[in-house]
């Protein structure tokens, strides 16, 4: 198969969006570069996904957001995110969600990670031993170990005691979609992991097909790109998906009343960080991943750089929705899991449409940072333990 054709098939998955109540506000430099005043801060929620085979009704999870009580992380994990995460407030979990939607933790045969951080591991044991953990290649090489026996280990023994651990190895990413390498997981064509490395060797995103055709036209999917990027303004604007030259009133964009329409993206393209003209800063993305020594969370930025392009190709594709796992624009457009409303007619929805831009309105004015922050320091159990400015 052409790497940039997309697979055939007539199988679908449903896709339910999770809020997992998880709210971080990290260091900007550490995620994400050039440096811009009035940025110094990026808003980060944390959404994970309930993915059920259409044909044979598996339940599966990709990513499960941060553990509630993370201040029982293991000493390592505690320490990194004391120093790294000035802003950090949790309310709820995955688990937790899932009950009060009445899905039965039973009903879950794996949670699929998309990469080993701990804002997106969760607490496996909340779920039962039949919940098969699933991560990418050579994550036993550098995570396979628990807390106690490695005291700088990132997970809790008694976590994974139990239960199925499976790592996928790469040869079981034996095809290849947009470019990079694939799996078939539920082995009926209605969902792919892609191997997609550089924010760590073991990260994956998930390509699902949302809608099969009919009448000619063509199927659609959702690519779910966990911690590719950490910011839309990674991944946009480029040449195939340029910035449009005005928001209009009847634009899809939502943005806040403090910009009044229609707007000019002279507004944005004046002051990018990156571009030399209007007419690159239209098709040129704000930032790149952070090189920042010590502190990047990008284990291999030109790596990453290499996976994100791939994204982009599929970004501008219209029947491909590319969503990133912190991205504040999907809280705001798409249903939650409570609504008991999948995300699969996100075309017919205008979804993508409404999202593509939104992430224009955190960029900062006037040297201000242009969205509030959503979290105002460290909280434990609901409270405050340090302040942002620590």
């Amino acid at each position: 198969m052409d790497s940039n054709q997309l697979p055939k098939g007539d199988s679908t998955c449903r896709i339910f969006m999770i809020d997992t109540g998880c709210n971080l506000v990290p260091l900007a430099k550490l995620l994400v570069e050039p440096h811009w005043p009035g940025h110094e801060y990026l808003n980060l929620p944390t959404y994970s996904w309930l993915i059920i085979n259409d044909k044979t009704n598996e339940h599966v999870l990709f990513d499960l957001g941060m553990r509630k009580d993370w201040e029982n992380c293991t000493p390592h994990i505690v320490s990194v995110v004391e120093a790294a995460l000035p802003g950090i407030s949790i309310d709820n979990d995955v688990p937790s969600i899932l009950k009060a939607n009445n899905i039965e933790l039973e009903k879950i045969s794996a949670a699929i990670l998309s990469h080993w951080h701990f804002d997106h591991t969760g607490n496996m044991a909340l779920f039962p031993k039949t919940t098969k953990a699933i991560f990418g290649p050579e994550w036993k090489k550098n995570f396979g170990t628990f807390y106690p026996e490695n005291e700088e280990a990132v997970y809790h023994a008694y976590e994974f005691e139990g239960r199925e651990v499976i790592e996928l190895e790469t040869k079981v990413f034996n095809e290849e979609i947009a470019g990079l390498k694939a799996y078939d997981y539920f082995g009926n064509g209605s969902m792919y992991l892609l191997h997609s490395p550089g924010h760590t060797t073991d990260h994956m995103t998930a390509l699902v097909r949302t809608t099969v055709g009919q009448n000619g036209e063509d199927d659609t999917f959702m690519l779910l790109g966990g911690d590719s990027c950490h910011f839309a303004g990674v991944l946009r604007p480029t040449h195939a998906n340029p910035l449009p030259e005005t928001f209009t009133q009847s634009s899809d964009t939502k943005f806040p009343n403090s910009i009044s329409l229609p707007c000019p993206c002279t507004t944005w393209t004046s002051c990018h960080p990156r571009a030399q003209d209007h007419d690159e800063a239209r098709k040129l993305p704000f930032y790149v991943p952070s090189t920042a020594d010590p502190g990047s969370f990008y284990l291999d930025q030109p790596l990453a750089l290499k996976t994100i392009s791939k994204l982009q190709a599929l970004d501008a594709n219209p029947n491909v929705f590319v969503t990133i796992a912190h991205d504040p624009t999907l809280g705001e457009v798409l249903p939650k899991l409570d609504s008991g409303r999948t995300v699969n007619d996100w075309k017919e929805a205008g979804y993508k449409k409404k999202s593509m831009w939104g992430w224009l309105k955190e960029l900062p004015r006037d040297g201000k940072p242009g969205m509030p922050l959503l979290v105002d320091g460290q909280y434990r159990a609901g409270t405050k333990t340090a302040d942002l400015s620590h």
